[in-house]
């Protein structure tokens, strides 16, 4: 997978910012993380529900969103390839390898 996004934690794995891989090209090689990242937009819970996760990653134009427990600490990441794969349902993309077999 592309890697885009850079998550920073804390020293108790609470997540502290982000910053997307371009802008960190675009910086000085001088320049430290924590001062190239930024709060991030928007954080998931474990318990969303696909078509609200679907919704917020929408909302913001995102491609890849962490997911947090309650008190922040950063358990995983959802991408759009995730969400696809959970949202599209096994008979359509049974239907597409039956198609390409052909």
């Amino acid at each position: 997978e592309t890697i885009t996004t850079i998550f920073t934690v804390d020293s108790e794995r609470h997540l502290s910012g982000v910053v997307s891989v371009v802008m960190l090209l675009k910086k000085q090689p001088t320049t430290l993380l924590a001062d190239a990242k930024s709060q991030p937009t928007l954080t998931l819970e474990p318990d969303d529900q696909l078509s609200e996760i679907a919704l917020k990653m929408a909302d913001y134009d995102l491609t890849i969103a962490p997911v947090v427990d309650q008190t922040g600490a950063i358990l995983g990441i959802v991408t759009v390839d995730d969400l696809l794969e959970l949202m599209i349902p096994d008979d359509w993309r049974r239907r597409v390898s039956a198609l390409s077999n052909e």
